[in-house]
């Protein structure tokens, strides 16, 4: 998971829930067609 290093910055800037948040919208977004 290469863009979980991408989400460091957002989760020292906004937080674990919303790092999260975003995490599983990126891997709903991956794993769309």
């Amino acid at each position: 998971r290469a863009y979980k290093d991408a989400l460091d910055p957002i989760r020292e800037r906004y937080g674990e829930r919303e790092a999260l948040r975003l995490d599983l919208a990126a891997l709903a977004r991956l794993s769309a067609p």
